[in-house]
């Protein structure tokens, strides 16, 4: 069964090519195949997302929205370059990626106990995995879609509406709040309800999507109620969105039995480098998928080290990484509740997955330190949220170590930060240190201009 293409240049398969692509660093791989989001500041050395080309010394609570390369993936990596180095000189560079690219779908397949239910295929990012789906499902439907159904905009990627237009032009997109403006979530009922009220009867082919695990750490709608309303609506498709890949290998291979595509990335849950997407199409569809060219390099080198944390995650206990999770939740759970100036946003327990760990993104509002009636704006959240990304501040005589955690996001009106647990679990002493140097810097934001210089930039 042949791929549908992806928009990637093909690559011609000289030999003489290789050194080019494959002699690189393999920081600089990393840093490839994606789009500027990868793009390194030159002073801080960081991406966007506050993560770095290399492994670095930092706590890792940001897996939400991206990880810095891992000791273990980067090394998985450089091996994966040398191998496609070496097989390149021998077969040539396209036979080489070409290869690669069917190699590291197959892991991923295998990992998840889907390789007799899916087909998959590499995106550059989980926004493209979403793209590339809607543009399957639309052109295999025979006729436009009339709509497509997607939860908040604040919800998802921050491309991915944008993504979603492309690909389903001319249908019209309508969003599903997810929480209300105090950020408390909606009752999935009532979300399930907006879901049919916007699909409504004879409107013509509708997609829904649904989010499995959204930036504040909701699903919606349930799988059970997008399976009631596709036995309810003729010509409804549903598409998941589990980029953030907080889930089980049973939930996933329900959602492929069902016929539904799923979008997937190595760079959430798992801590892979930001920017390894995949979309996982069910063998039961019948689309209608061109060659493609294989995946590039870089793309291929974040896969080979989200795939080395993917398989030392497999190794662990479930019984050890519950105990550990567990306890980093009550620790987290009893900083804020001692802090008046952290309110944790709450969320719904996710229903019918006894595979999953529950909640594992947790969303922070923080109180003014001047004014605790109000809650810090975004753009103090940004700043707070860099800082927190750099080593060495801190009170006298005591530097915080670098921490990373989840961007700011909006929880319905409310500005918020997040907290995250991924596969690789730091310490709850860790933890305390993270939320120690978060209390530190809320503190901070209010100070003169001239004594926070050091910590804004």
């Amino acid at each position: 069964m042949s791929h549908s293409a992806e928009a990637l240049p093909r690559l011609p398969p000289s030999q003489s090519e290789a050194p080019l692509l494959l002699t690189k660093p393999v920081s600089a791989l990393l840093r490839e195949g994606g789009d500027a989001r990868l793009a390194l500041d030159p002073k801080t050395k960081r991406d966007r997302y506050g993560t770095a080309a290399v492994p670095r010394p930092a706590l890792r609570f940001g897996s939400c929205t991206a990880s810095t390369v891992t000791v273990r993936g980067y090394l998985a990596a450089e091996r994966f370059r040398r191998k496609l180095l070496a097989d390149a000189a021998r077969m040539g560079l396209h036979a080489t990626l070409a290869a690669a690219t069917a190699f590291v779908e197959q892991e991923i397949l295998r990992f998840y106990a889907v390789e007799n239910l899916a087909h998959c295929v590499l995106a550059p990012s989980g926004t493209d995995a979403i793209g590339l789906g809607t543009r399957l499902l639309a052109a295999a439907l025979g006729q436009p879609l009339a709509k497509v159904i997607m939860m908040a905009e604040e919800e998802t990627g921050r491309l991915v509406p944008q993504a979603v237009h492309a690909a389903a032009a001319p249908a019209n997109l309508h969003h599903i709040p997810l929480r209300s403006p105090d950020g408390m979530p909606r009752e999935p009922d009532k979300v399930a309800e907006d879901c049919a009220d916007h699909i409504g009867p004879g409107s013509g082919p509708v997609l829904l999507h649904l989010i499995d695990c959204s930036k504040t750490g909701l699903t919606a709608p349930l799988p059970k109620d997008a399976a009631a309303l596709q036995a309810s609506f003729a010509g409804l498709e549903v598409m998941v969105d589990a980029c953030q890949a907080r889930l089980s290998a049973a939930a996933l291979q329900d959602y492929l039995a069902r016929g539904w595509l799923v979008a997937l990335t190595g760079s959430k849950f798992f801590g892979g480098p930001p920017f390894s997407g995949a979309l996982l199409i069910p063998k039961a569809r019948r689309f209608r998928l061109g060659p493609r060219a294989p995946a590039n390099p870089g793309l291929l080198c974040r896969w080979a080290a989200a795939l080395a944390e993917m398989g030392h995650f497999q190794a662990i206990p479930q019984a050890a990484f519950a105990s550990k999770l567990h306890g980093l939740k009550n620790t987290l759970h009893r900083y804020a509740a001692s802090h008046s100036s952290i309110v944790l946003l709450p969320t719904f327990k996710r229903e019918g997955d006894t595979g999953n760990w529950g909640q594992t993104i947790f969303t922070l509002a923080l109180r003014h330190p001047l004014h605790p009636e109000r809650f810090l704006q975004n753009d103090q959240l940004h700043v707070i949220y860099r800082a927190m990304g750099k080593d060495g501040l801190g009170r006298q005589n005591h530097a915080f170590p670098a921490c990373e955690i989840g961007q700011p996001v909006m929880a319905g009106a409310v500005p918020a930060l997040r907290i995250a647990f991924g596969a690789t679990l730091e310490s709850e002493a860790d933890l305390l240190v993270c939320l120690e140097k978060l209390v530190w810097a809320r503190d901070r934001i209010v100070e003169a201009p001239s004594r926070r210089s050091a910590f804004v930039q």
